[in-house]
């Protein structure tokens, strides 16, 4: 017997939501040397992405702390766009 998994729309908006951050952030990671933390709890999600120069200077180029996941990941997709 066959079994399906259907997804929910949440979830559907969910791996859309991760789906365009992580092409932001990756096409960006190849244009300039970007680390990101991220952590996401039942109470909060964070991302924080920092970008390395050659001089060892580390500067914060977003930090995202919203409710849940899908949303703190929209909000970084966002912001990236702008630092294309």
């Amino acid at each position: 017997m066959e079994s399906r998994i259907c997804d929910t729309d949440e979830d559907l908006e969910y791996k859309k939501a991760i789906r365009e951050f992580y092409q932001i952030y990756n096409s960006l990671k190849k244009k300039r040397a970007l680390r990101m933390h991220g952590h996401s709890d039942l109470k909060s999600a964070l991302i924080e992405i920092w970008e390395y120069k050659n001089n060892g200077e580390i500067k914060t180029i977003c930090r995202v702390k919203a409710e849940n996941s899908l949303e703190c990941h929209k909000i970084a997709a966002d912001f990236l766009k702008k630092e294309q």
